[in-house]
């Protein structure tokens, strides 16, 4: 008993097949463990520094976290931003490319439009591909199953 669905699912079969995969790419389950590494190597380095702090006293250490934190958000907030936006203009300005075979004139536009407008145009149509009744009948029922199941 076929069925618009086992017809569509045996169409996209081949996306879920393992053996087309993406060659080069790591499994799924790669990501949690680059979560894991990050978390660890961060928390590590924050319990070193905070171990240092307490060789330098409350003050110095209180001192440093200032300027730590106003250097931080300055260079966050200020440097990198105009960073961005000079390289970009660099960009723009040394690799920009001055094609000719772009540029296009008025009067060439002109006279491609009155040949394009002289010419008939042709559609192609595709065949409609109709589904046969015992077919439609069992999409049906397999349909007002799953319906009613939820």
């Amino acid at each position: 008993m076929s069925s618009i669905f086992t017809e569509v699912n045996e169409k996209y079969a081949v996306l879920d097949d393992p053996e087309n995969a993406t060659p080069g790419l790591l499994p799924w389950w790669f990501a949690y463990i680059g979560f894991i590494l990050v978390f660890v190597t961060t928390n590590t380095a924050a319990f070193f520094v905070m171990l240092y702090t307490f060789e330098f006293g409350r003050e110095k250490s209180e001192a440093w976290l200032l300027i730590f934190l106003t250097s931080f958000l300055s260079d966050l907030l200020l440097l990198q931003p105009v960073k961005i936006l000079a390289m970009a203009a660099l960009f723009s300005v040394f690799f920009k490319k001055a094609n000719k075979e772009d540029e296009v004139k008025r009067s060439d536009v002109k006279k491609y439009g009155e040949m394009v407008a002289g010419q008939k145009q042709v559609m192609t149509l595709t065949p409609f591909h109709a589904f046969s009744e015992s077919t439609l009948d069992s999409s049906r029922t397999i349909l007002s199953n799953s319906v009613s199941v939820f």
